[in-house]
């Protein structure tokens, strides 16, 4: 599955369970900080997408800054990115664009 492609069920994802919490609860979606959530990236192209929330860095800049900087490990993509710095939601996202990218590195 390509990098795209993962994305774009990542998002199907995040809208449906999003979609769910809501009409299950008249809460706040749990994934609310600062007045974001999830939704704020629908319509966006998946690369220009947060994988960090918190911070609001998007996979895009994760992805560049992996490939400009020859990054391998995601404690490096903290220090250049600030991605997964505050509440770690984030790891698994950050880590699976890392391995795609040294994945399609090493490939090509």
């Amino acid at each position: 599955m390509s990098l795209k492609d993962t994305l774009n069920q990542e998002d199907a994802l995040n809208q449906e369970d999003s979609l769910n919490r809501k009409s299950s609860s008249n809460q706040p979606d749990s994934h609310q900080t600062s007045n974001v959530s999830w939704n704020s990236n629908a319509g966006k192209d998946p690369l220009d997408r947060n994988v960090c929330i918190c911070k609001k860095v998007t996979r895009r800049t994760v992805i560049d800054t992996i490939k400009a900087r020859h990054l391998t490990s995601v404690n490096a993509i903290r220090c250049f990115t600030e991605a997964n710095t505050s509440c770690g939601a984030c790891y698994d996202g950050v880590k699976e664009l890392l391995d795609q990218t040294l994945a399609a590195r090493n490939s090509g």
